[in-house]
């Protein structure tokens, strides 16, 4: 019995958000071991007295990706994307000298 355009499309359909899922969860282990990395550098800059933003450094990040990016998302979207990530890394370095001064103070 032939499958029907419809069934072939809905197995495609299937695969193809397995195969997101897949990626999804590559993408979460990517960023935790980033903000384990930026955890550190929060706390390299909080011994060495510098400010959390650097906002040359978040401009280099974004010309990095947006140079090596092949698409299909355009250069305006990894900007997006990845201003959000550093301000969630910057989030993760708040959080992690505010409970290393509780638990000093």
């Amino acid at each position: 019995m032939k499958k029907t355009n419809k069934a072939i499309a809905m197995a495609s359909l299937t695969e193809s958000r397995k195969t997101i899922e897949r990626l999804d969860e590559q993408i979460l282990l990517l960023l935790n071991k980033r903000g384990m990395v930026a955890s550190r550098i929060g706390e390299i800059k909080k011994q060495a007295g510098l400010p959390l933003v650097d906002a040359k450094r978040e401009t280099a990040v974004i010309k990095h990706a947006s140079e090596r990016n092949t698409g299909p998302f355009c250069d305006k979207a990894i900007e997006r994307i990845f201003r959000l990530i550093m301000k969630e890394s910057v989030f993760i370095q708040k959080r992690n000298i505010k409970n290393v001064v509780s638990r000093i103070g």
